[in-house]
């Protein structure tokens, strides 16, 4: 029988939420971050269900506690959504004003493993913060590398698991806001600022110092799982370019007939999400 998760609201967070296991079972907490112009239900609802009926054949998600993410994705920029990103992750993992963990584990305290899935510009977020993690790393451990190495290891961040779906981090091939109508929403693209879409441009100084410290970082720390990831493009994605970092691992299935906004959304017809994940 598949274990029973209760949702919970997180005030400091607006239209942010938790789908976590009711007798405090998990052993992982699983982070999902929308991408422009999307929402936690809008984009991540149908793994809320399926995480439960399908765990028969994927027992890894009993052990995990769902959080789902909401942020302002159309004006805000990508440093400043990380920082914020920072904020969330470290109110999931510590404890409340009296000292209670506010979404313990079996044992009363926190999750000890991470994994992070992000969706097109929810993507470029959760490497942004990573690598402001390892900033910091590096500026506490005065840039030695040994240290650093040391440091990283106790980093539940940088030792976090990416899960990418349809990353914006190569940038998006569009730039005009019929671009946007067509691949999201003329709403969405009236909405959005130019600063945002200038961002996810592939030539964007925003991607490509992302691009650059991050493959850096991660060919002299191989070890620190946080700098790769795995990723998965739908076979019809017109929104972003369909490539990836030197240190990736594209998923080679790429699902027919799915495009950007759908690769991310399973049903009983397409359970590839859920095992992406995993």
């Amino acid at each position: 029988m598949a274990p029973q998760r209760v949702p919970k609201s997180i005030p400091e967070f607006p239209k942010s939420y938790g789908l976590t296991l009711l007798d405090h079972s998990a052993e992982k907490a699983v982070i999902f971050v929308h991408g422009f112009g999307g929402s936690p239900t809008g984009t991540w609802l149908d793994f809320h269900g399926l995480v439960k009926i399908c765990s028969p054949n994927y027992p890894w998600w009993d052990t995990a506690d769902l959080f789902f993410y909401s942020y302002e994705s159309l004006h805000t920029p990508i440093l400043v959504n990380a920082e914020r990103f920072e904020k969330f992750v470290k109110h999931i993992l510590s404890t409340d004003p009296s000292g209670q963990v506010r979404f313990p584990t079996c044992t009363g305290e926190p999750h000890t493993k991470l994994v992070l899935v992000g969706h097109s510009e929810g993507a470029v977020v959760i490497r942004r913060w990573i690598l402001d993690r390892f900033r910091l790393v590096e500026k506490a451990s005065d840039y030695r590398d040994g240290t650093i190495r040391t440091a990283a290891k106790a980093d539940i961040a940088l030792n976090s698991h990416l899960r990418l779906f349809a990353p914006a981090c190569m940038g998006t091939n569009f730039s005009s806001i019929l671009g946007f109508a067509i691949a999201f929403s003329v709403c969405s693209a009236i909405a959005s600022s130019s600063l945002v879409r200038n961002e996810l441009k592939p030539d964007s100084p925003v991607l490509q110092q992302l691009k650059i410290e991050t493959e850096n970082a991660s060919s002299r720390f191989r070890e620190t799982s946080g700098f790769k990831a795995r990723v998965l493009f739908g076979e019809r994605d017109h929104v972003v370019y369909t490539a990836a970092y030197a240190c990736d691992e594209i998923d080679p299935s790429y699902p027919k007939r799915f495009g950007h906004t759908d690769v991310c959304k399973p049903d009983f017809r397409y359970l590839k999400p859920l095992e992406f994940v995993i």
